[in-house]
């Protein structure tokens, strides 16, 4: 394909333009993050849980969390992915967004030191301890 000039001027525009935006975003992005939480567990103190639930594979379970509040999930028979699904439980209209959390960090893996975001930009959750180093947003 051939362009004109007056193409081939708005393309490197346009590629100057993401350039540009492309460095805003890294200037803004951590530099750094803390390194993977080592695998001798998540340390919560045990009198601190305050419910446990076993969760078949292919069932699902629903729970509303408060600020500060943690929640651990426990993958036993490691076969198979966890799916998450999240609302801001003031506005249910606010829900979890995988390509804004991929988009704003840079990254598509989620592991400490990294949130996840809403629709609307706010986070929504945060990754405050990983044991395992292989969460991944798109596919598990």
């Amino acid at each position: 394909m051939i362009l004109t000039e007056q193409e081939q001027a708005e393309v490197e525009a346009n590629r100057q333009r993401y350039e540009h935006h492309k460095a805003l975003g890294q200037q803004q992005a951590p530099k750094a993050l803390p390194p993977p939480t080592p695998r001798d567990g998540a340390p919560i103190a045990e009198d601190a849980i305050i419910h446990r639930e076993t969760v078949p594979g292919g069932w699902y379970w629903v729970t509303k969390l408060a600020r500060g509040e943690a929640l651990r999930v426990v993958n036993t028979s490691g076969t198979a992915c966890v799916s998450l699904q999240a609302w801001n439980a003031h506005d249910t209209s606010e829900r979890l967004n995988h390509a804004d959390t991929i988009k704003v960090q840079w990254a598509a893996t989620l592991r400490k030191g990294r949130v996840i975001l809403s629709d609307m930009g706010r986070a929504l959750l945060s990754v405050i301890q990983d044991t395992s180093g292989a969460h991944d947003t798109m596919v598990g």
